[in-house]
């Protein structure tokens, strides 16, 4: 898939693609050089080989040197592949290995080696696939740019092989890749930094961007046509939608809990600049010609399709799994444990006596994740006489818990403003009783 309007020599293009692989060997030797050593040793594991010598003494002294050095050698590789070809996957994997690297160094210099230690694999894993959801995000409009400019369905077959195992590593990544329960296998952290930072806010900032340059740019596509002062107010207008749409995207998808942190003003702001920014920049380089800004606005609008594919599809499951398991399958299991109550004056010692007694016709499991990357999930309960704590992990949560309301015999209701906090924290229609987690996901900054 090489892009028809930066044609290259033969030779050329395969310079740039032995570079491209050599970008990745490049993050490859980091990630095993740099690694913390595991107990259980895999060809996968890292091995912490460079630690040991005095080539990475400097940077082991200073972080942030680190921290630019080596990643910035993967970065001029990354520019060499660009500039050798036009080939939208050898840059896609070019800057793969950009943001990979940077994820080994970040976490594998200094005090931050301890939550790779702690996770091994799955931290591997959660920042060699993040790195590649973002490079994707990033690149997307090259691979749209591709395919606009020879299509046919071999491109469009070779562009799925491509870009299949990016939307299954973003949506497991989304899915998969928090809570504390160690049968998720993929669980990494009640404060998943690298996929939350990642995806939720560099991939999910470059769609909104994307969004807004596709519209914008389209509107201002149609400036060639029209007079002096109209053209520039078409113009004017084309730049303010591509600041205004990231950040109305941002703020939306935070207040659909989309996002796992909110979308506050110095984010919606940035994005706002950025957009108009760009928007500006290619208005000025393009001017007279609104047929190439016709096509880039297609380009991106492609773009955004791609990269936004696998963020909201992770999204979407993460949020349909919090809200099936807390809302359907928990209250199912309160509703049979109230009833158990009623007749019996106290709690069974295990969920299994629920089953026993006609209570439920079958206890239900835990939406979490994909099945086929976790074991068998169940509640966990605890019997506490009159009263029990249910819980189960949860995607972009730690510990989901649910205790039954206190019952005071000397006190025949409650106060207004102890109801109003309850309706807060149940939702309407549940059963009283205190969860430790909102009834949506709740946001983790």
């Amino acid at each position: 898939m090489t892009d028809p309007q930066s044609p290259n020599s033969s030779g050329k293009a395969a310079l740039g693609w032995v570079v491209a692989l050599l970008a990745l060997a490049y993050a490859a030797v980091l990630h095993h050089g740099i690694g913390p050593l595991p107990f259980n040793l895999q060809w996968y594991s890292p091995r912490g080989f460079l630690l040991d010598t005095t080539l990475l003494g400097p940077f082991q002294r200073n972080v942030v040197l680190g921290n630019l050095v080596l990643p910035g050698i993967a970065a001029l590789l990354s520019v060499a592949v660009f500039r050798l070809t036009g080939s939208s996957v050898a840059r896609l994997l070019s800057v793969t290995a950009v943001i990979a690297t940077f994820w080994f160094c970040f976490y594998g210099l200094g005090e931050r080696v301890r939550v790779w230690d702690f996770f091994h694999w799955r931290w591997s894993g959660a920042m060699l696939a993040t790195a590649f959801v973002i490079a994707m995000a990033a690149t997307a409009p090259l691979l749209a740019r591709s395919l606009w400019g020879r299509p046919s369905s071999l491109r469009w077959i070779l562009t799925a092989l491509v870009y299949v195992p990016v939307v299954l590593a973003g949506v497991a990544l989304e899915r998969n890749a928090t809570g504390t329960d160690d049968s998720l296998q993929f669980a990494i952290s009640p404060w998943p930094a690298v996929s939350v930072f990642g995806l939720g806010l560099f991939a999910s900032t470059i769609t909104a961007l994307y969004a807004g340059l596709a519209l914008g740019l389209g509107v201002s596509s149609t400036a060639n046509g029209a007079n002096g002062p109209r053209r520039s107010v078409i113009r004017a207008a084309g730049i303010a939608i591509a600041a205004v749409v990231p950040a109305a995207w941002l703020s939306l998808s935070s207040r659909l809990g989309l996002l796992p942190f909110e979308a506050g003003p110095p984010m919606l702001i940035l994005a706002m600049v950025l957009g108009g920014v760009i928007a500006l920049a290619i208005t000025l380089f393009r001017r007279g010609q609104g047929g190439a800004i016709g096509r880039l606005a297609k380009t991106f609008g492609l773009g955004v399709l791609f990269a936004a594919t696998p963020l909201l599809a992770g999204q979407a499951l993460t949020q349909y799994d919090y809200t099936i398991t807390r809302d359907q399958h928990a209250q199912a299991v309160i509703d049979a444990l109230a009833a158990y109550y009623e007749r019996e004056y106290i709690y069974p010692d295990s969920l299994d006596a629920l089953v026993e007694a006609g209570d439920i016709e079958a206890l239900p499991k835990p939406e979490i994740g994909f099945s086929f990357l976790s074991d068998d999930e169940q509640f966990s309960y605890q019997a506490l006489g009159t009263s029990y704590l249910l819980e189960f992990s949860a995607s972009r949560w730690v510990q989901c818990a649910y205790s039954p309301p206190y019952e005071d015999e000397y006190e025949e209701e409650e106060e207004d403003e102890d109801r109003e906090l309850e309706s807060w924290e149940t939702g309407e229609g549940e059963s009283a009783g205190s969860w430790s987690c909102p009834k949506k996901p709740p946001e983790l900054w």
